[in-house]
């Protein structure tokens, strides 16, 4: 089971290296791009290039698959696990919700807030309105297919939507959010199931990292489709594998960061701390 973990992992680690330069490519040429914090035009929404990974990587996975019902009794490529359909479905939601704010998006309407009461004194639905709502949609969904008791779907869902929306409040220099994503996606791992490693978090992180020298050196930008969705995923995978005290520990901080960001710039807070300054500007040219 090992192995096959293994091989599903190197396996996505090899479509990630062959997607990545096409698709950084197609977004230069058909000017998806946005002025990053120091005002230099970069590709945005490569946070498409997650989602073609991971569809890709689904795709080869249910070929297989269905050669094993079709053709084999046993198989050494899908080792009896099935895809999450559900979780599939949800996480490209939030990506195209993403992929929409990042096209569209109005860029002076800041904060789940500010969309709030743009839509209440304007009448005017934001694509960040549109977006939260397809997020908390998409975590109800997630949660209630568990048929866990209501209060640990509930709190589920919460710690969803708000670790989504988490990666994005950090994706504002580059590598920020995925300096976040990949130690704790790591961590989970060791506590994640073979079916949960191998069909849903592999080609996630796989993507993720391979993508990461982009982002940090600022070549290439996540945006609203990668952070929330890289932070959607983080989300399940915590709901998946922690106890319901752990998640509610990690609810009770992402609540609190919400709540304290309303009113406080997380960028200036970084560069108060000598630590958290050096941790943010490793590997990236400042």
């Amino acid at each position: 089971m090992l192995t096959a973990s293994l091989g599903w992992l190197l396996a996505a680690f090899v479509l990630s290296v062959g997607l990545r330069k096409s698709l950084l490519v197609f977004l230069r040429q058909n000017n998806v791009t946005a002025d990053n914090y120091a005002g230099r035009a970069i590709p945005t929404a490569a946070g498409l290039y997650v989602g073609a990974v991971v569809l890709a990587y689904a795709f080869i996975w249910s070929g297989l698959h269905y050669a094993e019902i079709r053709w084999m009794r046993t198989s050494p490529f899908t080792i009896g696990l099935h895809l999450d359909t559900i979780y599939l479905f949800a996480l490209t939601a939030v990506l195209v919700a993403g992929l929409l704010d990042d096209l569209a998006g109005d860029k002076a309407v800041k904060g789940i807030l500010g969309h709030w009461r743009t839509w209440r004194k304007e009448g005017r639905l934001t694509t960040g309105l549109v977006k939260a709502i397809v997020i908390s949609a998409a975590a109800s969904i997630v949660t209630w297919a568990s048929e866990r008791p209501l209060a640990e779907c509930a709190a589920g869902c919460l710690l969803i939507a708000l670790m989504s929306n988490a990666l994005n409040l950090l994706d504002l220099r580059p590598g920020r959010a995925l300096k976040l994503f990949l130690p704790a996606a790591l961590l989970l791992v060791g506590a994640a199931t073979l079916p949960l490693f191998v069909t849903a978090m592999a080609p996630v992180i796989a993507a993720a990292a391979v993508l990461f020298p982009e982002d940090v050196r600022g070549e290439a930008m996540l945006g609203d489709a990668g952070a929330n969705t890289l932070g959607f995923a983080l989300g399940v995978w915590l709901f998946q594998t922690a106890g319901f005290l752990p998640q509610l520990a990690v609810l009770a901080v992402l609540a609190a960061l919400h709540i304290w960001s309303c009113k406080h710039s997380l960028t200036a807070r970084i560069e108060r701390s000598p630590l958290l300054r050096w941790i943010d500007r490793l590997g990236r040219d400042t």
